[in-house]
């Protein structure tokens, strides 16, 4: 049963991978636009740190932009979650590689931003199953999420 949970959840994954590189090809496809009237399209898209997983998932991505769009020049550069999103704001690169929560928070201009970015876009969901962690320092006392809740324990 466990394993069948896990192969569906990598499908699924898998899919959700698929359909938004499809449809990012698919809006540099538009007619009258970018390739489909001679222009050559030039992207770079913000991961993580280098080495690290966003990092990879980001080449991932590149190189599936890099075959469905073969004239398109791709690059990818190292990033971070929360200056990535600034970056696509002000328009110093095309795509980053952001987690769903900064990205909610950029837009809605809650902390850390100072104020709304009400023109980044989600593309594509990679890690459905993103997970926060908290981390808290032991002379709260704190043990458990209940404990957090009950104390309004800001974090």
């Amino acid at each position: 049963m466990k394993k069948r949970l896990e192969k569906r959840r990598s499908v699924c994954c898998s899919a959700v991978l698929v359909l938004g590189i499809l449809m990012l090809a698919g809006l540099f496809l538009v007619p009258g636009q970018g390739l489909a009237a001679g222009k050559a399209y030039k992207i770079t898209i913000l991961g993580g740190s280098a080495g690290g997983v966003w990092s990879v998932m980001t080449e991932g991505v590149a190189e599936s932009i890099r075959r469905a769009l073969p004239d398109a020049r791709i690059t990818t550069e190292p990033g971070k979650d929360g200056p990535n999103q600034v970056m696509v704001s002000k328009k110093e690169v095309e795509i980053a590689v952001t987690n769903e929560g900064t990205s909610y928070a950029a837009v809605n201009g809650l902390d850390p931003y100072k104020s709304k970015l009400p023109n980044i876009r989600t593309l594509a969901v990679l890690n459905p199953t993103s997970p926060f962690q908290f981390f808290i320092d032991e002379k709260t006392g704190m043990k458990s999420f209940q404990e957090i809740k009950d104390r309004k324990f800001p974090l």
